[in-house]
């Protein structure tokens, strides 16, 4: 390889690099995401179908807060001092397959997830036990200075791990959690007045939590179908819907709980209501 060809290469890995190990900068949410990214309510629910990008734009959501580097068309709230933040999922395997990855990158390689690289303190690092590669706290650097740190939580660990703590930046439950842990969570950032994001399909149909939000007037709502992004072609489309009933569509695609539970219940709205007549 002839040595401009060496310094090129050498280049393009550099700025290669570069992106992966600053995404918060590049990161656009979809018009229609854009609701919930600014949103302005201190608890929010990002209701949607499969794979339409909720752990990735709540990842960035999350990500602004902690630094507190916000995008010039930021219009939702904005935390101007460093933080305290809990991101729980369901189980610790998932959370850092998932929540942990988008954050903080791929397993090996920290830093080419939202949160830029030259931010984290690879000092202090925690890793939770009993899980390979898994973390369980991160102290994440802040424009003002100091230092935010996000700890991570599955609902598996039982409702004790999430007693204790007050929170004074926010925290991220993504899928439903049971409703004791989601009631101590809702504890821990009530007396600051803490941001509560959650984002979920509805496959368990019209849980207590699920009526729960959205009977509130003091939750913020979007809902999201598959069909409002670009990134899922009608090739994707029809391979993610392969072999579903339509009950199962309706939560996985449009983000519309499944009335009932089980196989014998396990049906759609659309099945049992029609439109409304004059008698």
């Amino acid at each position: 390889m002839a040595a401009n060809d060496l310094d090129l290469l050498r280049a393009l890995q550099a700025l290669k690099r570069k992106e992966d190990e600053n995404k918060l900068s590049a990161f656009i949410p979809y018009p229609c995401q854009m609701p919930f990214a600014n949103t302005t309510s201190l608890t929010s629910a990002l209701v949607a179908g499969n794979q339409i990008g909720k752990t990735t734009l709540v990842a960035y959501m999350v990500a602004c807060h902690l630094t507190g580097l916000y995008p010039d068309w930021w219009q939702g709230i904005r935390i101007p001092y460093a933080t305290e933040w809990w991101a729980a999922g369901v189980t610790a395997g998932r959370v850092r397959d998932t929540i942990q990855r988008k954050l903080f990158g791929n397993i090996g390689r920290i830093g080419t997830g939202m949160i830029p690289k030259h931010l984290i303190n690879m000092e202090t690092i925690i890793k939770k036990t009993g899980t390979p590669m898994a973390l369980d706290r991160v102290d994440v650097k802040n424009i003002d200075g100091d230092w935010s740190n996000v700890q991570f939580f599955s609902y598996d660990q039982g409702l004790e791990k999430f007693m204790g703590t007050t929170l004074d930046g926010g925290a991220w439950c993504d899928e439903e959690p049971p409703s004791d842990i989601n009631t101590e969570i809702k504890t821990r950032v009530a007396a600051k007045d803490a941001l509560l994001l959650y984002s979920f399909t509805p496959v368990d149909g019209i849980t207590p939590l699920y009526d729960d939000l959205m009977t509130s007037e003091r939750v913020f709502k979007v809902f999201i179908s598959q069909s409002e992004v670009p990134h899922l072609t009608k090739d994707a489309l029809s391979r993610l819907h392969e072999g579903m009933s339509e009950a199962e569509l309706s939560a996985r695609r449009d983000g519309k709980p499944v009335i009932g539970a089980g196989k014998i219940f396990n049906f759609a709205e659309e099945e049992y209501t029609i439109e409304p007549f004059e008698i």
